[in-house]
């Protein structure tokens, strides 16, 4: 693949393309973090509307109301991003957030959980308990 980028180079053809997509500022109307992310529904018997895996994947309640998908993918969204930075981590016990370790059972679901503070803030919801 190098070779081929060398030789379009050579030509002046790569040269001519970053020419003119450098004269026009592209504008995205989509929301680049879904491009890695799926959002898929599932059964869930946890009375949640929404979750992040730990792959930085968002699962709805096939329960969802229609008029909350938007904002709990909105919300799952910013977990999304710290999961995928490294500032959250969870596994059978704990949450990880920014180094510091929270126990699951105490913390599970929080508002005032700062994870879920910061995800409410961002998305202006108000999710958890």
């Amino acid at each position: 693949m190098e070779k081929e980028v060398e030789l379009l180079e050579k030509d002046g053809v790569v040269q001519d393309f970053k020419k003119y997509i450098m004269a026009f500022k592209l504008k995205n109307n989509f929301d680049l973090r879904l491009m890695n992310t799926s959002v898929s529904h599932i059964e869930d018997d946890a009375n949640v509307l929404g979750r992040t895996t730990s792959a930085g994947n968002i699962t709805l309640s096939k329960e969802i109301p229609d008029s909350h998908v938007k904002s709990v993918i909105k919300h799952e969204l910013g977990h999304v991003d710290d999961v995928k930075s490294g500032a959250l981590a969870w596994d059978d016990d704990n949450f990880y957030w920014k180094g510091k370790k929270y126990n699951k059972e105490e913390w599970q679901g929080r508002k005032d959980a700062p994870w879920e503070a910061k995800a409410n803030k961002e998305s202006g919801t108000n999710y958890g308990r």
